[in-house]
């Protein structure tokens, strides 16, 4: 295969998915407002990063500002699934929105949760 002449642009590599697993995929409220949570399966990497199996959250781009959902990843190590993972993810959120504005939920030292900014 040839190489792209353009050097400026990226191109994904296919993989194959886990037999059995999928990412999933929901819009879930948090306090009112309305986040995306995308749940990965399976051990990934971003960013040149290995990341255990995990839980994405963003929150809408538009709504952004105090006490906004900032983009996180929250990691599964027990690979539990969407809802468990969400149930858990739920608390550190809201715990982080009710603390200091300034404050990522990645500077927690009680969790593991990674804010999307720190990547």
């Amino acid at each position: 295969m040839d190489e792209p002449e353009d050097e400026g642009v990226e191109y994904a590599q296919v993989v194959r998915l886990p037999v059995g697993r999928r990412p999933e995929t929901r819009r879930m409220e948090l306090e009112g407002d309305e986040v995306t949570v995308i749940y990965l399966p399976w051990p990934h990497e971003v960013d040149g990063q290995t990341r255990p199996a995990g839980l994405y959250v963003s929150g809408d781009a538009e709504a952004a500002g105090a006490g906004a959902v900032e983009d996180a990843f929250l990691p599964d190590h027990d690979e539990r699934g969407l809802e468990e993972t969400w149930r858990d993810a739920e608390q550190v959120l809201r715990r982080h929105r009710r603390a200091e504005p300034d404050v990522s939920v990645a500077d927690d030292p009680d969790d593991d949760a990674v804010s999307q900014d720190d990547r």
